[in-house]
């Protein structure tokens, strides 16, 4: 039997939402920050890239340039005195990406070689009625039913009340509802 859809975490859905677009948003930094020390076609692997950006660039800087230094030179020197690069700055956009990323759970993208590719399926924030709650959750739905017809009666203001009594129903505006996040 096919489980019967009751309702949409909107909340946790909109959570990961913006937790990618930070991604996204640390992701083009990191491009930025990149282009002014290497061209960005040179970034051959962007999860060894987003891994360790600063070593990354450090490395790819002295590949393309240890040639125009004395042999003694150390790459993280050179590339320092010779570019705006900032260790630490992006060492700090790398720890908050990491650490988003990582807040992500099931969700967090999945990072190769060419990128990243966004794993949240808007599908998996359903929420489906358990088989064992089927039974209280229709109850609950004709009460809902049965308090909407009386209002049309006799104008049943205090449906407050049923919300007390009733912890899995709540208010939305003067309508009561089934919480179905009580339902999860």
């Amino acid at each position: 039997m096919a489980k019967e859809k009751i309702g949409f975490n909107d909340y946790q859905y909109g959570i990961l939402m913006k937790r990618e677009n930070a991604i996204k948003s640390y992701v083009e930094e990191l491009k930025k920050i990149s282009e002014t020390v290497i061209s960005l076609d040179k970034i051959d692997n962007y999860k060894a890239f987003l891994e360790e950006p600063a070593d990354y660039l450090i490395l790819k800087y002295w590949q393309e340039n240890e040639t125009f230094f004395p042999p003694n030179t150390l790459p993280e020197l050179a590339i320092t005195q010779n570019t705006n690069f900032n260790k630490d700055s992006v060492n700090s956009i790398s720890s908050e990406l990491k650490a988003l990323i990582q807040s992500m759970g099931n969700h967090k993208p999945t990072i190769n070689a060419k990128g990243f590719k966004s794993n949240i399926k808007k599908e998996a924030f359903n929420i489906y009625l358990p088989e064992a709650k089927e039974g209280y959750y229709n109850a609950l739905n004709n009460l809902v039913d049965a308090i909407e017809e009386l209002k049309e009666y006799n104008g049943v203001s205090s449906t407050i009340h049923l919300v007390r009594a009733f912890p899995d129903l709540l208010m939305e505006g003067t309508n009561v509802k089934i919480n179905v996040s009580k339902f999860i």
